[in-house]
């Protein structure tokens, strides 16, 4: 595939059976990466490496949250920091794939 086309995602990719396999976020970041064409990279690496590397210092705090080994924060940063390694995750995970899947160039700035 030529760096200047866009791949096209079968529907095969979302429905299994006749179920939808993929959430709402994960079509619309699969929508982001096909209208963009490439997967951005900054400083020689993929920005899927970046998310990465925020994802393993979140899910560890998100544990000792519940765990409640951090006493001083309530619930609710235990809630939103579970929200947010869902979208980060969904990000990473849609980068991660469409470049080793379908052949997505990263382009480095």
């Amino acid at each position: 595939m030529a760096d200047n086309q866009v791949p096209q995602f079968r529907k095969s990719v979302y429905i299994k059976t006749g179920v939808v396999v993929g959430t709402a976020l994960e079509l619309l970041a699969l929508s982001i990466v096909a209208g963009l064409g490439f997967v951005p990279g900054f400083f020689g690496k993929p920005i899927y490496v970046y998310i990465g590397l925020v994802l393993f210092i979140l899910v560890p705090l998100q544990v000792a949250m519940g765990l409640r080994l951090i006493p001083k924060l309530s619930f609710n940063w235990h809630r939103a920091n579970g929200y947010v390694i869902l979208f980060a995750g969904i990000i990473h995970a849609t980068f991660a794939l469409s470049v080793y899947f379908f052949r997505v160039p990263i382009r480095l700035f």
